[in-house]
Formats: C-alpha cells, structure tokens, sequence
C-alpha cells in the first residue's frame, strides 16, 4: 500500500519533470504554459468503483498550464514512466 511518502516522492518527481521541461521550454513553444509559475501542486491517490470493482490511480496536478498543453503533458507523463511512476495521470489546469 503506498502511503504519504510515496506521494510526496510523486509530487517531487512531478516537479522535477517540470524543471526538466523548463530547461527545454522550446519544444513547447506553442503551448499555454506560465513558465514562470508552472508546478506540480499535488499528487493524489484516486480510489473508486466500476461495476462493482474497486480501482485505484494516481494523480498528478500541474498548474499555470492549460489543458490543451499535450506536448508538455505528455513528456511530464513519459518522464514519470521512465522513473517507474506508473498508473499515474497528468492533470493540466490554470
């Protein structure tokens, strides 16, 4: 079971993404993005029901970001995947 110290390790890894991306803003120069303020501002875990089985994610929040900002979520995601954060999502809000 993943506890509070994963999720803190989640965010920090989030933001490194992030940093990352900064470093290479040029890719994503189409983008809404606020480089100024862009973070991760949480990492969640999700837990539901569907048809009667229980699931369970997680979930990154980045803001000073719109959602129309793939390129950049996409790399944030493949960034996590390549450090082994799995069953996560990449949630892009102002």
């Amino acid at each position: 079971m993943k506890t509070l110290a994963y999720l803190e390790e989640l965010r920090a890894v989030a933001n490194t993404a992030v940093e990352i991306a900064k470093q290479q803003k040029n890719q994503f120069a189409c983008e809404p993005v606020n480089w100024g303020d862009l973070h991760c501002v949480a990492a969640e875990k999700i837990t539901g029901v569907c048809e009667g089985e229980l699931f369970t994610y997680y979930r990154v929040r980045i803001e000073e970001c719109g959602d129309s900002a793939t390129k950049l979520q996409n790399f944030i995601q493949t960034t996590l995947n390549d450090r082994g954060y799995t069953n996560v999502e990449v949630d892009m809000e102002w």
